[in-house]
């Protein structure tokens, strides 16, 4: 697991320092929320780094790690045990604070650097086609299609009607706004009242 993952795995509501605690939260909602993980994780693993061993350093029993089976231990040579131990000097609570700082300054260049590799991508995308007035007409005819009550397309007088108007509606706009393509408009309609209708039709 890298140190994304292994904050991921703490209790927050563990974590003594509050500052450390925010900073943590903070930078694990960034990516959660962020759409480009590999980014993120490029540009912020330094810093989630930091916050994983100033919490380990804090609290180690936060970390504990499940025992392993015992097997026997062979014997050390005492210069070697002497060479191996490392002593660890805790931070006082005025470096841990520094640290976080750093921290933070460090996941707001994170958020810069995501935002401008977003906008590099958006730009790169080609641009939509402009929709056409038929397909804005025939977007708001079909949200009008879907307006007719259930109830009344139980009555098949009252779907013949209903077809016929928004049909001779359709018609009568696009002749006096001067449109063509009729038949786009038309058959995307009818396809649209046969899905509504079709239950209804079975039982008549």
């Amino acid at each position: 697991m890298n140190y994304i993952e292994q904050l991921q795995q703490l209790t927050l509501d563990a974590i003594k320092n509050e500052g450390l605690k925010s900073a943590i939260q903070e930078l694990l909602d960034d990516y959660t929320n962020t759409p480009n993980k590999q980014v993120f994780e490029e540009v912020a693993m330094e810093n989630a780094k930091t916050l994983y061993e100033l919490t380990k350093q804090a609290q180690p029993e936060l970390f504990k790690e499940k025992k392993a089976k015992k097997e026997e231990k062979p014997k050390e040579d005492k210069k070697t045990n002497v060479k191996e131990a490392k002593k660890v000097t805790k931070k006082s609570p005025q470096e841990i604070d520094e640290k976080i700082k750093e921290v933070e300054e460090g996941l707001a260049v994170c958020r810069r650097m995501i935002r401008e590799d977003n906008k590099r991508k958006r730009e790169a995308r080609p641009p939509k086609p402009k929709e056409t007035r038929q397909t804005k007409l025939k977007k708001k005819v079909l949200s009008l299609v879907r307006l007719t009550p259930p109830e009344l397309l139980a009555d098949a007088k009252v779907r013949k009607e209903n077809r016929a108007i928004i049909r001779d509606t359709v018609i009568k706009l696009m002749t006096n706004w001067k449109m063509t393509s009729f038949k786009q408009v038309e058959n995307a309609v009818n396809k649209a009242l046969d899905e509504a209708e079709k239950k209804y039709e079975d039982n008549d």
